[in-house]
C-alpha cells in the first residue's frame, strides 16, 4: 500500500503480478463491487478483463473504470509486471 492513511475516500497501491500470475485464462467471472478504479502500468504487460472485452495494457497505460463492471487481470507473459492503483472507496481485507 502507498497511501499513508486510510481515512480518505481513496487509496494508493503498488501491485507487482508476477509471470504467468493473475486470473486463469478460462472464461469465468470477475470482480464487482461498488467504486471506481484507476491504474497505470509501470512496467510488463497485462491483461485487462473488463466485461466482455480483453485489453491488453503495456508500460506507460493507464485506464479507469466503474468497478461494477466485472474485471480481472493476469501477466500472460513470462516477464514480471508492476502497476499503481487508485481505489475509492477504501475496502481493505487483509
Amino acid at each position: 500500500m502507498l497511501s499513508s492513511t486510510l481515512s480518505g475516500q481513496c487509496y494508493l497501491i503498488l501491485s507487482h503480478f508476477a509471470p504467468g500470475k493473475g486470473a486463469p485464462p478460462e472464461p469465468m467471472e470477475g470482480y464487482v463491487f461498488d467504486g471506481e478504479q484507476h491504474a497505470i502500468v509501470l512496467d510488463g504487460e497485462v491483461e485487462l478483463q473488463l466485461g466482455d472485452e480483453r485489453i491488453i495494457l503495456r508500460k506507460g497505460d493507464s485506464f479507469s473504470y466503474p468497478s461494477m463492471i466485472a474485471h480481472r487481470f493476469r501477466n500472460r507473459t513470462e516477464a514480471p509486471a508492476t502497476m499503481v492503483w487508485a481505489m475509492s472507496p477504501v475496502r481493505i481485507s487483509w
